[in-house]
């Protein structure tokens, strides 16, 4: 039996993520890479696991979660990954996005 689901009760979860599955995969790469997750990292992690998608795309995607509220950015700042020789932009999830994350590996296990 699945375990139990939870959604904080000041958390609203959206009715769609967008982009589809492809943004639930961006949610999951972000979940996984943490503190070092930044667009060519992501895309590079999507293309190893067999889901190849062309950088604009994943850069398109995530400014449509961060719209969505589901994603927060900033430029890194410091001796950090770099992207053409400028600071990263650095994604994190946000609590509606955690959720979401939450409610899938709950029903995973």
């Amino acid at each position: 039996m699945p375990a139990a689901f939870s959604v904080q009760a000041d958390v609203k979860l959206p009715e769609k993520v967008p982009g589809g599955a492809f943004g639930m995969f961006l949610l999951a790469a972000i979940n996984r890479l943490e503190e070092d997750a930044y667009g060519a990292k992501i895309a590079k992690l999507l293309d190893e696991h067999g889901r190849k998608a062309p950088t604009p795309r994943v850069y398109q995607n995530l400014a449509q979660l961060e719209e969505a509220g589901l994603l927060t950015s900033q430029t890194h700042t410091g001796d950090g990954p770099r992207v053409r020789g400028k600071p990263a932009r650095i994604y994190s999830l946000t609590d509606p996005a955690k959720s979401i994350i939450q409610f899938f590996l709950a029903d995973a296990g």
